[in-house]
C-alpha cells in the first residue's frame, strides 16, 4: 500500500508487448475501417449513426473516412437507364446468381449443376397524389436450395412502362444456353426458369393479353367469357385449353393485345405463368363462394 508521499508513476508499455502480458496492441486504421464496416453492415446501423460514429473516432484514427458510404464502399457508378418511359437500372440476372451462390443459403451447397429460379412482376404506387410506380423484376432460387427474394432489374416511372423487360429477356437467353460460369472455378451451372408469377393484372400485362374482364381473358382456357351481372364468367368447365404453341403463334387473336417480350424466349407462356393465389383465393373469392 502505498504511503501519502509515494509518487504515481503511469505505466509506459511497449509497442511490442505481448498478449501473454494481459495486453493488446490497438488496432490500426484499416483494420479498424474493416471491423466497423462489417459491424454496420451486419447489424444494419443507420448512417447517420456510423458517421457520428467516425467522427468521434477520427482525432484518435486520422485515416478513418468521414463519410460512411467510403467506409462500406458503397457503390455509386451505377448506369440507370431511360427506358419504358421510366428511369431502370438492371441488376443483372448473372451477377445476383453469382452473389446468391456465396450466401448462406449455399453454404451447405457442394457440387451445384442445376439452379432452377422463380421470377416475379409487379407494380408498385408509391404516393397516392401522383402515378409514381416502381416496377420491380423479383427473383428467387428454389433448387438446389430456397433463397429470399432479390432483384433483378427496377423501374421507376409514371404509369406502367413500355418494353422495359429487353435486358431481362437477354438475361434468360444467355443462362438457359450457356448457363451460369463460376469465374474462380471455371464452374458451368445449368440454369432454368421454373415459372414467373405475377398477379393477374400484372400478367396480362407482361403478356400482353386480355385482363381478366374481357370476354377472352381466360388465361388457361380458349372459351370466349359470358357477362352477367355486371362482371364477365367463364361458365364452361370443359372448354379447350389453350397450349403454348397456340399462344406463341396468336391463333386466338382476340386474346392478345400485342407481342409479349416473353415470346423471344423459350419460355411456355401459358405453363410457365401460373394463375395467382393471391386474387383467386385470398381477395374475397373463396369467402363468396363458400357463402354461395
Amino acid at each position: 500500500m502505498l504511503n501519502s508521499d509515494a509518487q504515481y508513476v503511469e505505466p509506459v508499455f511497449s509497442s511490442d508487448q505481448s498478449d501473454s502480458d494481459g495486453f493488446e496492441s490497438l488496432p490500426n486504421d484499416s483494420d479498424l475501417a474493416y471491423d466497423l464496416s462489417i459491424w454496420a453492415s451486419q447489424f444494419n446501423i443507420p448512417h447517420n449513426a456510423v458517421k457520428d460514429l467516425l467522427c468521434k473516432l477520427r482525432p484518435d484514427h486520422p485515416l478513418l473516412p468521414k463519410d460512411p458510404r467510403t467506409l462500406l464502399k458503397t457503390k455509386t457508378d451505377y448506369v440507370v437507364k431511360n427506358v419504358g418511359g421510366g428511369s431502370y437500372f438492371h441488376f443483372g440476372l448473372q451477377n445476383v446468381l453469382l452473389t446468391e451462390l456465396k450466401s448462406d443459403v449455399y453454404s451447405n451447397q457442394a457440387n451445384v449443376t442445376v439452379m432452377r429460379i422463380q421470377m416475379n412482376i409487379d407494380g408498385l404506387p408509391l404516393f397516392k397524389s401522383s402515378n409514381t410506380q416502381f416496377w420491380p423484376i423479383l427473383g428467387r432460387t428454389i433448387h438446389p436450395a430456397v433463397s429470399k427474394p432479390f432483384a433483378i432489374g427496377i423501374l421507376l416511372g409514371n404509369g406502367k412502362p413500355k418494353n422495359y423487360l429487353c435486358d431481362l429477356i437477354d438475361d434468360i437467353n444467355n443462362l438457359t444456353a450457356t448457363g451460369l460460369l463460376i469465374p474462380h472455378t471455371g464452374q458451368h451451372i445449368q440454369i432454368k426458369v421454373s415459372c414467373v408469377i405475377c398477379d393477374t393484372p400484372a400478367r396480362a400485362f407482361v403478356k400482353q393479353s386480355k385482363g381478366h374482364s374481357g370476354h377472352f381473358g381466360c388465361d388457361k382456357c380458349v372459351q370466349k367469357g359470358l357477362y352477367v351481372n355486371h362482371r364477365m364468367t367463364f361458365p364452361d368447365t370443359n372448354s379447350p385449353l389453350r397450349t403454348d404453341v397456340q399462344f406463341d403463334k396468336m391463333t386466338n387473336v382476340e386474346h392478345h393485345i400485342g407481342r409479349s417480350p416473353f415470346l423471344n424466349t423459350n419460355l411456355g407462356l401459358v405453363t410457365q405463368f401460373p394463375l395467382d393465389y393471391m386474387h383467386l383465393v385470398c381477395m374475397g373469392v373463396m369467402k363468396r363462394l363458400l357463402w354461395l
